[in-house]
């Protein structure tokens, strides 16, 4: 029996699981000494992904040896320290199959190693996902109640995680167009990770577009939903938002954001990124402004200078040991407008709160001769010529409170900024029509400040009668530049002179300023601040 006992060579298998949260990547090691297969993290991270659930709960461990009568399997194992011992010497082959809380085989890896007498081979193993097919399901809606989308269109493109097109597969998928949604599945697609982008179209040019990030995992279907904003539809160069929101719920490892993004700037205007992550090994940062990748960019710090004006999207995807994530943030962009300029209301712009104006004519702005709008307004704005419907400007009385004017009801300023209080407490003062006589008469009529604040061109209804030094600037900045079609004739402000008798006005022809009594007739031009 012992000399029987001694030509058995006794192997030891030991197979060490260590389940943390999921399976990074990992090698084949084969040394002499007792089997061991160590199994690292196993989750991944994506944007879009299949409903199925992909972290690992359990795991099944084969492994076949020398002859057929050479074999062992153990299902179920989760954690802690698993020994088989008693394994023939020579070659095995492992395999692992790892399964998810509902039983269901997800990942699994395979690999050799020869067993040796009376010692241990270690081995490390990682479980990657099984191969095969699965299918991606996309889904858009938008709103366009204008009908700006002349010819709507949608396609998505799908690339690989390093955003190279593939043969075959990264050709444009037509969706199928269904009113204001549209919708097309890919299938066959080989397990793994993908860089998507979705575009609407109009006719040739692109209205809306958006990158993503995709896991594809074997017989599973990723559906992915885009709903557009009618505001984030752009037609043409330069016009329009665009913003995309994707709601994701999931146990992500990688996880990618940035810093350093403001609610708003002005266009021309630099903003630089930090990428938020902590990532290790090769990782690849890929930018995009509204879903057009940046290629000259590719660090975790992005600087992008916005010249147009609008609403405007970043997005950021990075991709690391092999995962793919993604995440984007919307910022405004606000018009930068020059004295002489078109205001937003059609009207010329003729002040800029930032400039200032040299008021006392020293040939130097000082800090008290800007910043005077307040109410975070910045510029002024004319309305445009022909804004009552008539292509002079029209005259109005600026109207008493009441008969006998006697007494000062309200307290009007002359300062830029002044204007559009001034005009809130007259028309409170004065209702739907002033008095037009002072002589006792109840006579009422259409009155200066009251047809400033109803006028509602450009869609806004913020419009007032200038003040005494915002008059002033209309006339320096337009009428001196022949910019605005005004009248040569006097204009009312809304800055009383003298108790509730007289009020400043001012002659353009020359630009004085000087006063008229409240039955007079002056012409009117509404102003705006924004």
């Amino acid at each position: 029996m012992g000399q029987r006992a001694s030509r058995i060579i006794v192997g030891l298998l030991i197979v060490v699981l260590f389940l943390a949260t999921g399976c990074d990547l990992g090698m084949l090691e084969a040394n002499t000494g007792s089997l061991a297969i160590r199994l690292g993290d196993f989750s991944r991270s994506l944007v879009w992904e299949p409903e199925l659930d992909m972290d690992i709960a359990s795991c099944t461990i084969k492994g076949t040896g020398p002859t057929a009568n050479d074999a062992f399997e153990v299902s179920g194992h989760t954690e802690g320290l698993f020994t088989k011992d008693g394994l023939a010497v020579g070659s095995w082959t492992i395999t692992v199959d790892g399964y998810n809380s509902d039983s269901e085989k997800i990942a699994t890896v395979q690999a050799t190693a020869t067993v040796t007498r009376n010692a241990t081979t270690p081995v490390t193993v990682v479980l990657r996902p099984v191969e095969g097919t699965g299918t991606l399901s996309v889904a858009m809606s938008w709103t366009d109640s204008q009908g700006v989308l002349a010819s709507p269109s949608a396609v998505v493109v799908i690339r690989d995680e390093q955003g190279a097109d593939i043969q075959d597969i990264s050709d444009p998928v037509a969706l199928t167009i269904n009113g204001q949604t549209a919708a097309a599945e890919v299938t066959d697609l080989p397990t793994g990770w993908y860089e998507v982008t979705v575009s609407l179209r109009d006719g040739n040019s692109n209205a809306w577009q958006g990158v993503f990030a995709l896991r594809v995992v074997k017989d599973q279907t990723t559906t992915g939903t885009v709903v557009i904003d009618e505001a984030q539809i752009q037609i043409g160069p330069g016009t329009g938002t665009v913003a995309i929101t994707i709601e994701e719920d999931m146990d992500s490892p990688l996880s990618v954001g940035f810093s350093g993004m403001p609610g708003s700037v002005e266009a021309g205007d630099t903003v630089t990124l930090t990428s938020t992550g902590s990532y290790s090994g090769n990782v690849q940062y890929r930018w995009y402004i509204n879903g057009v990748r940046q290629t000259d960019q590719t660090t975790s710090s992005f600087s992008y200078t916005f010249d147009t004006a609008g609403t405007q999207t970043v997005s950021l995807l990075v991709l690391n040991g092999g995962a793919l994530g993604g995440y984007g943030e919307s910022i405004a962009i606000t018009p930068v407008y020059r004295v002489g300029d078109f205001g937003p209301a059609g009207g010329y712009v003729f002040y800029d709160d930032e400039i200032g104006y040299d008021l006392d004519g020293d040939g130097t702005i000082e800090s008290g001769e800007k910043h005077l709008l307040g109410d975070g307004k910045r510029y002024l704005e004319a309305a445009p010529a022909g804004w009552s419907g008539v292509a002079d400007d029209p005259g109005y009385v600026f109207g008493y409170y009441r008969p006998q004017g006697t007494n000062l009801v309200v307290s009007t300023g002359t300062d830029i900024g002044s204007g559009k209080g001034n005009t809130e407490a007259l028309v409170t003062a004065m209702g739907s029509a002033a008095y037009s006589s002072s002589s006792g008469s109840t006579t009422k009529a259409e009155y200066a400040a009251k047809m400033c604040a109803d006028y509602r061109g450009g869609g806004h209804a913020d419009w007032f009668l200038p003040s005494k030094d915002e008059l002033d600037l209309m006339h320096q900045n337009l009428y001196l530049q022949n910019l605005g079609d005004f009248s040569s004739n006097l204009y009312w402000s809304s800055s009383e002179y003298y108790l509730g008798y007289s009020v400043w006005n001012q002659y353009f022809e020359t630009g004085t300023q000087g006063f008229n009594y409240r039955h007079d007739v002056d012409r009117v031009r509404p102003v705006r601040a924004f």
